[in-house]
C-alpha cells in the first residue's frame, strides 16, 4: 500500500513540474460582486378636473364660468385629447340640439379640434401637472324660447392620454409637428452608471457607487427605447503592473417582494416584453435578448460569463446598454418594478494557466 501511494505522488509531482517547466503559472486571485438593477414601467393615466358651481339657474344669453382642464395623474409624460358632449337631460327637449344652444369658449390657442371631433392639447403634460383650460366658460344662446324653461342639460368632457414617446402621435393620426415640444426636448439627461474596480497583485475590489447600473431604465413606456453607458473605472493600486480580466453574467433575482400575483407580472415583463442589448468595450455585442438574461437556455444567454476584456494600469472602459419595451405590452404591466441581478467577476489569470490541486500535508491529493 505504501508503494502505491509513493507512485501516485511521484506521478502528480512530475506532472506539476512538467507543467511549470513548460511556462505555466499558478492561478492568481479571483473575486466577484453582484449588483441588483431596477427596471420600472410607467403609469399612463389622468383625470378631468373642473371649476363650476352646480345647480345654477341660467337665462338665455348668459355667460357662465365653467373651467375644465386635464391633470396627468400618472408617471409618464403624456399627450392629451378630450371630447366634449353637450346634451339635454330631458328627452322632451330633444327637438332642439343642445349644441345649438350652449357654446363653450374653447381655448384655441392651446387646443386644436381635429376632424374626428376630439380636442388635442398642443403640448406635453408632465406627471402631476395640468393642461391649460380647454374652456373657461360657456354662453347660452339668447334665442332660447320659453319651451325650454326648466330644462336641464350637461356639458360632459372625457379625455384620453398617450405616453409622449416614440411615434405615439401616429396612434391618433398626428405627427410631432403638431406639438410645441417633442420627447427629446423634455427628456431627462442621459446618465452614466459607474463600476469602480481597484486591484493589484494581491486582489481586487468591485464597487457600484450608484447603487445599480440601470439608471435610465426607469418609468418606461410601451414602444420606448433607451440607451445608457456603464463606465468601468479601473485603477491599479500603488501603480501596480498587475493585469486582470473582467467578466459579466446575469443571475436570478428575487422578484417576490409584493406577492405571487405581482411577481408573475414582473417575470412576464422581464421575459416577454423588455429586451436589452449589451455592447462591450470593443463595440462587440455581448448579449441581445430578454432583460432577465435567458437563464434557462444554453444559447443567447447571460447565464455564462461574458468577457469584458483584460485591463492593466488605470483608465475607463464603457459598456453600452440599450433597452426596448415592446409596444404591445399589456396595460396590466404598468407601474411595475422588477429586479435584474448582474455579477461581475475579476481574475488575475494569465495564459497559459495551469490549474493545480494543492496537496495537503498528508501527501495525499485532495479530492
Amino acid at each position: 500500500m505504501k508503494k502505491q501511494v509513493k507512485i501516485g505522488l511521484g506521478a502528480a509531482a512530475l506532472a506539476l513540474a512538467a507543467a511549470l517547466c513548460a511556462g505555466g503559472t499558478l492561478a492568481g486571485w479571483r473575486t466577484s460582486s453582484t449588483v441588483t438593477n431596477h427596471i420600472s414601467t410607467a403609469i399612463v393615466q389622468g383625470i378631468v378636473e373642473e371649476k363650476y358651481e352646480q345647480g345654477q339657474t341660467i337665462t338665455p344669453g348668459q355667460t357662465v364660468e365653467k373651467c375644465v382642464w386635464v391633470k396627468n395623474t400618472g408617471t409618464a409624460s403624456s399627450l392629451v385629447r378630450a371630447k366634449v358632449v353637450i346634451d339635454w337631460d330631458d328627452e322632451t327637449a330633444a327637438d332642439m340640439d343642445a349644441t345649438d344652444c350652449v357654446f363653450p369658449a374653447y381655448n384655441t390657442a392651446d387646443w386644436t379640434q381635429g376632424e374626428d371631433g376630439y380636442w388635442y392639447y398642443n403640448d406635453i403634460v408632465e406627471p402631476n401637472q395640468c393642461s391649460t383650460a380647454l374652456f373657461e366658460s360657456f354662453t347660452v344662446s339668447p334665442n332660447l324660447t320659453n319651451e325650454l324653461a326648466g330644462r336641464t342639460g350637461h356639458i360632459g368632457v372625457t379625455m384620453e392620454l398617450l405616453q409622449a414617446s416614440g411615434d405615439s402621435p401616429t396612434l391618433w393620426g398626428r405627427t410631432w409637428s403638431a406639438y410645441r415640444r417633442t420627447p427629446d426636448a423634455v427628456a431627462a439627461k442621459t446618465q452614466t452608471a459607474h463600476i469602480r474596480f481597484t486591484y493589484d497583485e494581491n486582489g481586487g475590489l468591485i464597487e457600484y457607487p450608484d447603487g445599480q447600473l440601470f439608471l435610465d431604465f426607469q418609468n418606461l413606456c410601451p414602444g420606448e427605447t433607451r440607451s445608457q453607458l456603464v463606465a468601468i473605472d479601473y485603477t491599479a493600486r500603488n501603480d501596480s503592473d498587475a493585469a486582470c480580466s473582467l467578466w459579466l453574467r446575469a443571475a436570478l433575482a428575487d422578484n417576490n417582494k409584493l406577492g405571487a400575483e405581482t411577481e408573475e407580472k414582473i417575470w412576464k415583463l422581464l421575459k416577454q416584453y423588455a429586451v436589452i442589448t449589451v455592447t462591450g468595450p470593443d463595440n462587440e455585442t455581448l448579449y441581445s435578448g430578454p432583460v432577465w438574461g435567458n437563464l434557462d437556455t444554453d444559447t443567447n444567454t447571460m447565464r455564462n460569463d461574458l468577457p469584458l476584456g483584460r485591463y492593466s494600469g488605470t483608465g475607463t472602459a464603457h459598456l453600452n446598454l440599450t433597452l426596448t419595451l415592446d409596444q404591445n405590452m399589456p396595460e396590466e404591466l404598468q407601474g411595475l418594478l422588477g429586479y435584474v441581478d448582474w455579477t461581475l467577476t475579476a481574475a488575475q489569470e494569465s495564459a497559459p494557466t495551469v490549474l493545480v490541486r494543492y496537496f495537503p500535508q498528508t501527501g495525499i491529493p485532495e479530492r
